[in-house]
């Protein structure tokens, strides 16, 4: 009798396909996905493809100690080894497996882990049912093991771990699994060698192929098998190809697999010590690792996740802010993967708190202490969680039982009960007030519970292969309503597990590991790994000594993070359930008047939430409908902002009213006001404000005006990063100028000039305003109106507002500035590379390029290519009042002349984009690429809790007309990437003669050294550059990558463009 489930899975808004779950007679667990009309934007045209996935729950905890590696000896053999050996078992003529894969486009690959195996194809839906007849004769019925080839497969293996022993991760797995005790499973070397399943096995006459049929006909049973497919077939149809071929699969249930016998599988002294380890990179790491009762069948309360989001939080008295504040650290993250049978296996949990060091020979047990000191903190705040949720629950039973009493009680009972009630709701009310002022350890873990939820809720659907993977992997770890959310949400808010395990972390000594390049003359006793060959040496530490026994106690201002999380505002950083606090659009308001033309008015009332009393911020900038097309007119609009700044400190309102005050910034776009007072005095203060700021200009206040424009425009002539920038600038805006151009037009312009610009300026106005504080909405537009009728003027009109941009066409770009701030021995070079009308992803995409490629470029540069500092690598974005920007990297060297020339310069940087950066993106590990994803996410949070800081972030979205652009989206897109796609965007946007934009603004202090006229850098002559590329390549271990792109790369490297150079930079903008 076969067992069904009603299809009630849980599903993201995106995923409109059709699932059924049912069991087997054999046992076997399987889900079904029907997709007759996938989406067209799948990127992998998931409309022509069928899937299948099937998971056995058994892996290399359950190899023999004497053929260590067996597992996966018998996954390649099953599922390889014909492939690469053209080996066919051709019954009938029948093809085999994989030469019918191969023969139709199909894809076919296989993982063994520690608890499971995996086998999954995926091949076009018309060849589906034969393919999946094949699988099944080939692999579950009538497999392909032969004696003669096992030592042929044994080979290949090995050369796949001689590959993989070089990687960080996996030596470190490795050396951690060679701490558990004798006779664990985790001692097992589950990749298997020469050594483990050839030469050792010979040595003790050990019949290997014979362990590989017994492993097979013993741990290959139905009941252990869990299978996924997905296709456009209807869910019948399926149904009845799944049981007609699946079911006569055999079931052996002789052997019950169970390693809860192993749960002390790391109480061992080897264990808990220091151990300095060698590692192939420059980053120096502390990762303190704990080994806890296994977490597997927790997944619904989700504690480990939980634990993450606190250890990641970035707010500013959180743990890792205060080990970077104080030197010691740069970065903390959680290392645990769900998904991983290393890290979440059945016997336990092994969670790792990495720390990121600032590489000054930190004090590793100052930074252990604080560790300690955080999770002590953390376990005495879910304790508290957990007693108020007991305490609650018994108040509950106790208000349930009184209740039933009085009802058989008098009324005068009745009447004082509800009394009672009242004021316990008045209570209540009181406690959820607090809550919005002060963070709990519950509405920290409510609000990421929420935060995971609409992530979720948002995620694209993956495609037919990597969804059937994630199920038959996923139906082994949580029942089937929760394949794709099991992992990925918190269901069940669980105080308890919350405690237990933050107060188990607290009081358990953790093994430390300290990753660096070991030195010989400083390092004693170097021992090697036996499987690995990691380099190590190690040091007894007391519990006392790494701060295990509590000796900080309250010594350390930790708090708990800020609320993050609004539910449908993406910026609001408090309870969305109070609507007054909600960040509204007044302009509603307007509709219908002749108000409503004239700009935006945002208002948000913030008082008890934030315990701001009488107090209220007005932001205000006027953007002229002025155009300003020539450099005269950019200068006057300058000197007209500077005046504005003056004659503002002449209010007489500052010297009456001590709170007031103000700030007026000066920008391209025009004039900013920031006004801070009292809440009764605020818009007095704002009409005498406006008053002083347009009066009559006098001679006298000219003269100021012209003296502090010139001083600002020459010191910005000595920085060659602020003349970059407004190169850069230039060569986008209309209305932006060079420095030196406006320096020229300032010389003529006289008072008469400024008074008549200053008439015109006003005339059109666009006014933003943002008015936030513990004021009223009707006072907030009153301050709009008041505006409006102040200035007399006119709305812009919509032609008007459509600022003309320049948009450069593919290539590459060169113009060198003579300057006299660089020394006359050097020269500096600054590339942007330009990325016009970028989307949101776009951003985060290059955001992250930047981040992850930062640290080479000044390792590379600096010590491989010996240029002088600063070398920077920064992320940058140019964008006005309007939906409008530009973004990219902008990355800067300096060098001295006798050493290398412009066109080296230029060659070194494109070398490093192309051989250099696609090989980092290409090896990047996805535990690196998901920490660079939160970091960017958590810029988005806003570090503070008060009121200026709040309005500040929200004033910034504002005026640039980003607030759509929030952090939850970049959690949508954070899922996404992988770094598949990362490669394929840094190949499209970077790499692509057709779509790169690059800019080269060139600093000397002399005529010397100009860019040779050249269609081809790659003939410039790179003998020494050639080196130091090998020795960075070799020394960062990226002269082997993982994809394709960047040979890809090279080869459009040959067919680069002409430079094309700009002699001046308005005549090139004429043309453009």
């Amino acid at each position: 009798m076969t067992i069904e489930y009603e299809n009630d899975i849980e599903l993201s808004y995106t995923d409109s396909r059709s699932y059924k779950h049912f069991e087997l007679q054999n046992g076997m667990k399987v889900m079904i996905i029907s997709a007759p009309d996938d989406d067209d934007d799948n990127s992998m045209k998931s409309d022509t493809l069928s899937a299948a996935a099937l998971c056995i729950n058994v892996g290399s905890f359950y190899d023999p100690q004497e053929a260590q590696g067996l597992s996966h000896l018998l996954e390649y053999m099953l599922f390889h080894h014909h492939h690469h050996h053209h080996h066919h078992h051709n019954d009938n003529d029948l093809p085999t497996f994989h030469s019918y894969i191969q023969q139709h486009y199909g894809y076919w690959n296989s993982k063994t882990s520690n608890e499971h195996t995996i086998y999954y194809f995926s091949i076009m839906n018309k060849y589906f049912n034969e393919a999946l007849h094949l699988f099944i004769r080939y692999f579950l019925i009538n497999p392909i093991i032969k004696e003669d080839e096992m030592k042929q497969s044994i080979e290949n293996i090995d050369k796949e771990f001689q590959k993989l022993k070089t990687r960080d991760y996996a030596k470190l797995r490795g050396f951690i699994s060679s701490l558990a005790i004798k006779g664990s499973p985790y001692r097992l070397f589950g990749r298997g060698n020469k050594l483990s399943l050839i030469i050792e096995p010979e040595k003790h006459d050990i019949n290997v192929y014979e362990l590989l049929i017994k492993h097979w006909t013993t741990y290959y049973s139905s009941h252990r098998m869990t299978l996924a497919i997905q296709s456009k077939d209807s869910l019948n149809t399926l149904e009845r190809i799944v049981r007609e071929k699946f079911s006569s699969i055999p079931v052996n249930r002789s052997v019950k697999l169970d390693l809860s016998r192993y749960e002390n599988s790391f109480n061992s002294s080897d264990f808990f010590k220091l151990y300095h380890v060698d590692s192939t990179r420059n980053k120096e790491q502390l990762r303190m690792v704990w080994a806890v009762p296994s977490v597997c069948g927790l997944y619904k309360s989700n504690p480990v996740a939980v634990l993450g989001y606190f250890l990641s939080d970035k707010h500013p008295y959180g743990l890792e802010n205060y080990l970077k504040n104080n030197h010691l650290a740069t970065e903390v993250k959680c290392e645990f993967s769900a998904m991983s049978d290393f890290d979440n296996s059945t016997i336990c949990a092994i969670i790792t708190i990495c720390i990121d060091l600032n590489g000054t020979r930190t004090n590793l047990f100052k930074i252990t202490k604080l560790v300690y000191e955080y999770l002590r903190f953390l376990s005495n705040k879910a304790n508290e969680s957990y007693g108020n949720k007991v305490f609650n629950e018994a108040n509950n039973i106790t208000n349930y039982s009184n209740h039933n009493h009085i009802i058989t009680t008098t009324t005068t009972t009745t009447t004082t009960t509800n009394n009672n009630n009242n004021n316990n709701n008045n209570n209540n009310n009181h406690y959820t007030n607090s809550n919005n002022v002060k963070s709990t350890f519950d509405s920290c873990v409510r609000d990421f519970q929420l935060a995971q939820k609409e992530a979720f809720q948002c995620r694209k659907i993956f495609g037919p292969q990597e969804t059937v993977i994630w199920i038959a992997n996923m139906l082994h770890h949580t029942q089937p309503q929760d394949v794709h959310s099991g992992y990925l949400t918190v269901k069940i808010l669980d105080y308890q597990v919350y405690s237990k395990l933050l107060d188990t972390l607290s009081k358990q000594q953790a093994c430390l590991i300290h990753s660096s390049k070991l030195n010989c003359s400083m390092h004693r006793n170097i021992r090697t790994e036996k499987w690995y060959n990691l380099q190590y040496t190690q040091e007894d530490v007391s519990m006392k000594q790494i701060g295990c026994i509590d000796d900080l106690s309250g010594t350390v201002p930790f708090s708990l993070p800020l609320k993050v999380n609004s539910g449908t505002n993406e910026y609001f950083t408090f309870s969305s359930e109070n609507d007054t606090h909600t960040l509204v659009n007044l302009m509603t308001e307007f509709k219908g008047t002749h108000y409503e033309d004239y700009g935006v008015l945002w208002y948000q009332q913030m008082n008890d939430l934030y315990q701001v009393k009488n107090e209220v911020y007005v932001y205000t900038q006027l953007s002229s409908g002025m155009e300003l097309d020539s450099p005269l007119k950019a200068c006057l609009s300058r000197l007209l902002q500077l005046n504005i700044k003056i004659q503002a400190s002449n209010c007489d309102l500052l010297t009456v009213e001590p709170r007031i005050q103000y700030l007026v910034n000066t920008n391209i776009n025009g004039p900013e006001f920031i006004i801070r007072g009292p809440s009764e005095k605020i818009s007095l203060f704002y009409r005498e404000f406006l008053k002083n700021i347009i009066v009559d200009l006098t001679k006298e206040h000219f003269v100021q005006c012209k003296e502090q424009l010139t001083e600002e425009l020459n010191a910005q002539l000595m920085n060659p990063n602020l003349i970059a920038e407004n190169l850069t600038a230039c060569l986008w805006y209309t209305n932006e100028y060079p420095i030196s151009s406006l320096l020229n037009a300032l010389k003529y312009i006289s008072i008469a000039d400024l008074m008549s610009f200053q008439s015109k300026y006003f005339y059109q106005l666009e006014i933003i305003m943002y008015i936030v504080g513990d004021v009223i909405d009707d006072v907030a537009k009153d301050l709009f109106t008041y505006t409006v009728g102040f200035f007399k003027c006119h709305p812009i009109s919509k032609e008007t507002k459509q600022t003309n941009y320049i948009s450069l066409q593919p290539g590459i770009y060169y113009h060198s500035v003579l300057n006299q701030s660089i020394n006359g021995n050097c020269h500096q070079i600054i590339q942007y590379e330009r990325i016009e009308n970028p989307s949101l992803i776009d951003e985060f995409y290059c955001r992250i390029v930047t981040k992850l490629l930062r640290p080479h470029v000044q390792q590379y540069f600096q010590h491989y290519e010996l240029m002088n500092d600063p070398i920077s690598l920064d992320f940058y974005k140019l964008t006005t009042n309007s939906f409008n920007c530009i973004i990219g990297t902008r990355l800067s060297l300096r060098s001295q002349l006798h050493k290398h020339t412009v066109n080296y310069l230029i060659h070194c940087i494109h070398v490093f984009w192309n051989e250099i950066a696609s090989r980092v993106i290409a090896c990047i590990e996805y535990n690196n690429l998901e920490q660079i994803c939160d970091t960017i996410i958590s810029s988005e949070l806003i570090k503070n809790n008060d009121v200026e800081t709040l309005s500040q972030f929200y004033w910034d979205k504002i005026k640039t007309k980003s607030l759509d652009e929030g952090k939850i989206k970049k959690k949508i897109f954070k899922r996404e990437v992988t770094r598949e796609k990362l490669l394929e965007y840094f190949y499209k946007t970077y790499l692509n003669p057709t779509k790169q934009t690059k800019i080269f603004i060139h600093f000397k202090n002399t005529d010397s050294d100009e860019l040779v006229e050249t269609s081809d850098l790659l003939k410039t002559n790179i003998k020494q550059f050639n080196s130091n590329l090998t020795s960075y390549l070799k020394d960062e271990d990226l002269v082997n990558t993982p994809y394709e792109y960047t040979k890809q790369s090279r080869t459009d490297l040959k067919s680069m463009q002409i430079i094309k150079k700009i002699k001046h930079i308005e005549s090139f903008r004429v043309k453009n």
